[in-house]
C-alpha cells in the first residue's frame, strides 16, 4: 500500500477515488520499451489500491505513423507544381490548396480557402449548373473525370483534365478530392492538328492495335456517311464489306501475334462501305506509330469514284477513237467505190433516157449507191472525218427549224414538249449536223417508247468549272447544254457503257443500224462538245449535248460555194489530180462529157511535172 501511494503522488493522483488515466512508458522483462495506460483507484474507506494498467503500444505505434504518412503527403502535394490538388468539404468549399493549384489557377491559399470552387468554372458553366453535376457524378460514379475550360484568377481560360472523387469516412461523406492539369498546349496543337485533318482532301483515320477508330476527320465523315462521333470508338470493319472486312480483321489478328503488319503500306486498292449501305472503291495508304507505349495505325483513304468514272470514260474514248480510225479508213475506201459506181450510173442513165429495163437497173444501182453513200455519211460523221461547216449560231434556231420535221416522225401518241429560254448563248457549230444530232436523239427517245409518251427538248446555259468536270475532255468555261428527255423504257448500266459503240443496237434486226448514237457521238465530239447519259431501267433516258459557247466576236465562217452540174459547161483546161485511178477516169469522163479539155495526174509530183 505504501509503494502504491508513493505512485500515486509520484503520478499525482489522489489516494481517494478513481484517477487517471496516465500514460506510462515501461520496460518489459525482455528488455523491450512501451507504453501503458494506467488508471488508479484508491477507494476512502479501503486499505488497498487498485491499479489498471493497459499497454497502448501498438496504437501509440499506429498513430505516430499515420501523422508521418500525413506529414509526407502533405509535403507530395505541397510539392507537386505541375498538377492542381485541393480538397473540398461536401458543401464545394475549398479546404486545402496546393503550390499547383496557386500555379495553375493564380490563387494564393489565402484567397481561396473557405470559397466555392465553382469560382474555377465558365460563367456559361455556372449559368448550366456544371459544379454541382461534377459533384453530382463523383457521387454517382465514385469517381468523375472531364476535360473542359476552366478560369484563371486573372479571367482568362485554361483547358484543363480534371478529375474529382469523393472522400468517405467510417461511411460518411467529408469532402472531394480534386486534381487538375493544364492542357491548354496540348489542346491548343490538338485544335491546330484538327484544322488541319479536316482541311484534308483525303479521309484521315486512326484505329488502334485492336482495330478500333480513335480519330475521323471531316472527309471521312463524307466520304463514308458518317460522324466521328458515330464511328469513333467502333471497329473500323464497320467501314469495309466483305471479304475486306474479313482480311482486315484477319490482318490486325496476325499482327497481334506476330508483328507482321501486313495492313502498313501504300497505294492498296480496297471497297468501302457507306453508313447507307452503298459501296465505292477507294485507295489506302497505312502508317504505324507508338505513342505511350501503344502501337497505332494511321490511314489516308482516297474515294476514288470519280477517278474510275474518268478512267472508264477515257477507255471508252481510246475505244471509239480506234473504231473511229477503222471506220474512217473504211469509209474513204467504201466512198470512192460508192463514187466510182454512182458517177458511171449517172453517165449511162444520161445515154438511156428510155424507161426500158437497162433504165430501170440502171436507177436501181443509183438508188442502192445512194443508200450506201448515206451510210458512209454516217461512217464519217461517227469517225470526225466529215466535213463540217461551222458557224456561229442559236441552239434554239435548230431545235426551232427541226420542230416539224421532228412531229411529223415521232408519230401521234407521242408529245414533243421544247423549253428555249431567251438569251441562249450562241455555239459555232455545223447548222445541218447539229439537226441530224437533234433527229437522231428524238428518234432513239421515241424507239425507248412503244406506247407513246412525252419528249423533252430543252436548251440552257451552263458552265463547267475547272476541275469539276467529268468528262476528261471536257474544256472549263461557258457552254450550253442541249437535253433530249423521254419517259421510256431506259438503260441497264450494261447497255449504257455500250450506247455510242458503232453497230451496237437493243432494237430488233432490221429496225437499225447501230450508228444513230455513234454518229451523234462523233458530230458532238467534232464540234468540241462532249456528250452525258443518265439513264436507269424503267426511269427513262435523259441525253445532254454540251457543246462549248462560241466567241461573241467570232466570225462566221463562210460558206462552201456549190456548183451545179447544169453550169459546168466550158472549154477550159482542168488539171485533175486523185490517187485511185477508177475515181480519176470517172472525174476525166464527166468532165470531158461536159467539154472541159482535162489533164489527168496520178499524184503531186505527177502534176508539178504537167504544170511545168
Amino acid at each position: 500500500l505504501e509503494g502504491a501511494q508513493r505512485a500515486a503522488e509520484e503520478l499525482g493522483l489522489s489516494q481517494a477515488g478513481a484517477s487517471g488515466p496516465v500514460e506510462l512508458e515501461f520496460v518489459r522483462s525482455s528488455g523491450s520499451a512501451g507504453t501503458a495506460l494506467l488508471h488508479l483507484m484508491t477507494p476512502g474507506d479501503a486499505a488497498h489500491t487498485v491499479v489498471l494498467a493497459i499497454d497502448i503500444t501498438a496504437r501509440k505505434e499506429a498513430e505516430r505513423a499515420l501523422r508521418e504518412s500525413e506529414a509526407r503527403f502533405r509535403l507530395l502535394v505541397e510539392s507537386v507544381s505541375d498538377y492542381a490538388i485541393f480538397m473540398l468539404d461536401p458543401d464545394g468549399r475549398v479546404m486545402s490548396w496546393n503550390a499547383g493549384a496557386e500555379r495553375i489557377e493564380g490563387y494564393t491559399g489565402a484567397e481561396v480557402l473557405g470559397r466555392h470552387f465553382s469560382i474555377f468554372y465558365t460563367a456559361e458553366d455556372q449559368h448550366a449548373g456544371t459544379p454541382a453535376a461534377t459533384l453530382k457524378a463523383a457521387r454517382r460514379e465514385g469517381r468523375h473525370e472531364d476535360d473542359g475550360w476552366r478560369v484563371r484568377r486573372d479571367g482568362s481560360r485554361l483547358w484543363a483534365n480534371v478529375v474529382v472523387a469523393p472522400v468517405h469516412m467510417e461511411g460518411d461523406l467529408i469532402g472531394y478530392a480534386i486534381v487538375m492539369r493544364d492542357l491548354s498546349a496540348r489542346h491548343t496543337t490538338d485544335v491546330l492538328l484538327k484544322s488541319v485533318l479536316d482541311s484534308a482532301i483525303d479521309g484521315i483515320i486512326g484505329i488502334d492495335e485492336n482495330g478500333t477508330i480513335r480519330s475521323f476527320n471531316a472527309a471521312a465523315e463524307r466520304m463514308f456517311d458518317y460522324t466521328a462521333d458515330e464511328v469513333v470508338g467502333s471497329n473500323i470493319s464497320i467501314l469495309m464489306p466483305e471479304p475486306y472486312r474479313s482480311n482486315g480483321m484477319e490482318y490486325l489478328a496476325r499482327y497481334a501475334h506476330t508483328g507482321h503488319a501486313r495492313i502498313v503500306g501504300r497505294g492498296r486498292q480496297l471497297v468501302g462501305l457507306r453508313g447507307d449501305g452503298v459501296t465505292f472503291p477507294l485507295e489506302l495508304a497505312v502508317s504505324e506509330f507508338m505513342l505511350e507505349g501503344k502501337r497505332y495505325f494511321t490511314g489516308v483513304v482516297r474515294d476514288m469514284t470519280r477517278q474510275r468514272a474518268l478512267e472508264e470514260q477515257l477507255q471508252q474514248a481510246l475505244k471509239m477513237q480506234a473504231i473511229g480510225q477503222l471506220a474512217g479508213g473504211v469509209a474513204h475506201d467504201f466512198n470512192n467505190l460508192l463514187t466510182i459506181i454512182a458517177g458511171h450510173t449517172e453517165l449511162l442513165l444520161g445515154k438511156y433516157s428510155e424507161p426500158d429495163d437497162l433504165n430501170r437497173a440502171l436507177n436501181d444501182i443509183r438508188d442502192a449507191g445512194m443508200r450506201a453513200a448515206g451510210l458512209t455519211k454516217q461512217l464519217l460523221a461517227f469517225s470526225r472525218r466529215a466535213v463540217l461547216e461551222p458557224k456561229v449560231l442559236d441552239l434554239n434556231t435548230v431545235v426551232r427549224e427541226a420542230q416539224r420535221m421532228l412531229r411529223r416522225i415521232i408519230g401521234e401518241d407521242v408529245e414533243l414538249v421544247t423549253h428555249l429560254p431567251r438569251g441562249l448563248r450562241r455555239v459555232s457549230v455545223d447548222q445541218g449536223q447539229m439537226g441530224q444530232v437533234l433527229i437522231n436523239l428524238v428518234v432513239n427517245a421515241r424507239d425507248a417508247m412503244p406506247h407513246g409518251g412525252r419528249i423533252e427538248v430543252e436548251t440552257a446555259n451552263c458552265d463547267i468549272e475547272e476541275g469539276t468536270q467529268m468528262h476528261p475532255d471536257a474544256r472549263p468555261g461557258p457552254c450550253v447544254r442541249l437535253t433530249v428527255r423521254d419517259q421510256g423504257v431506259g438503260m441497264t448500266p450494261e447497255v449504257l457503257q455500250r450506247i455510242f459503240e458503232p453497230f451496237y443496237t437493243t432494237k430488233n434486226a432490221g429496225a437499225g443500224t447501230g450508228l444513230g448514237l455513234s454518229m451523234v457521238y462523233g458530230i458532238v465530239r467534232q464540234s468540241g462538245g462532249h456528250i452525258e447519259v443518265h439513264s436507269e431501267p424503267g426511269t427513262g433516258a435523259e441525253f445532254s449535248v454540251i457543246l462549248p459557247a462560241a466567241d461573241p466576236v467570232a466570225a462566221k465562217s463562210k460558206r462552201s460555194a456549190r456548183v451545179g452540174s447544169d453550169a459546168l459547161k466550158g472549154e477550159e483546161t482542168l488539171l485533175v489530180v486523185e490517187d485511185e485511178e477508177s475515181v480519176r477516169r470517172l472525174a476525166v469522163l464527166s468532165l470531158r462529157e461536159h467539154g472541159y479539155r482535162v489533164v489527168e495526174a496520178g499524184k503531186g509530183a505527177e502534176a508539178l511535172r504537167v504544170i511545168g
